[in-house]
């Protein structure tokens, strides 16, 4: 009688472990066995997904990084569902910079409906309070290079290159946070046949040329 009540409980853990549980619920993304494969430690069998929450990773400008701050609440916008806005909570800052000088932002997204799926691209729409009296230029004047942004400006009919700080950019436009003044002339094209040092004239057109 002992004999078949332990034989009862190892076949009992037996069917136990016939079965996957998982420690959390998701969405089965991957497999990685057939049915009558052998398992075996430290292989995988399936990639489960919780996409209640799904992980952005950004990468943010250093001239831009001192806007996001750990737990902010930013909002989410996705290429699939580009009319939806979700809520996102930021919960890594990157502490080193890559060779871009940029930032890993990473934000957690709530997916209550589950309408976005992992691996989509999406972006941050980040309100930022840009200064009073800020210099702002069109973004086709720069030249140089992200890490090291430059304008021409004009100085005694010379086209001078110079350093700039950039305080924040989108699309068209870029807000300068020094190396530029007030009522100086920025050059904004021409730059194929343009170098330091170079005589220009500044020619004004009339409105409606």
């Amino acid at each position: 009688y002992n004999t078949a009540i332990i034989q009862l409980k190892t076949i009992n853990q037996q069917l136990y472990k016939s079965s996957l549980r998982a420690p959390f619920s998701g969405i089965i993304t991957m497999k990685y066995a057939d049915i009558g494969t052998i398992a075996a430690p430290q292989l995988p069998i399936v990639q489960l997904s919780d996409i209640s929450k799904l992980k952005l990773t950004i990468s943010v400008p250093e001239t831009e990084i001192q806007f996001f701050k750990i737990n902010d609440k930013v909002q989410v916008k996705t290429d699939i569902n580009s009319q939806s806005i979700y809520q996102g909570n930021i919960i890594i800052i990157g502490g080193k910079s890559d060779i871009t000088h940029n930032f890993i932002v990473q934000i957690e997204v709530d997916n209550y409906n589950n309408e976005i799926r992992a691996g989509t691209f999406g972006y941050v729409i980040k309100k930022i309070l840009a200064k009073e009296n800020q210099i702002v230029l069109p973004l086709q004047s720069l030249v140089g290079s992200s890490i090291k942004p430059q304008i021409y400006v004009v100085e005694n009919n010379k086209a001078i290159i110079r350093d700039i700080e950039i305080f924040q950019k989108n699309d068209n436009y870029v807000a300068i946070r020094s190396g530029v003044k007030e009522g100086e002339t920025v050059i904004t094209s021409g730059f194929i046949n343009l170098s330091n040092g170079q005589n220009v004239t500044i020619k004004q057109n009339n409105i409606g040329d």
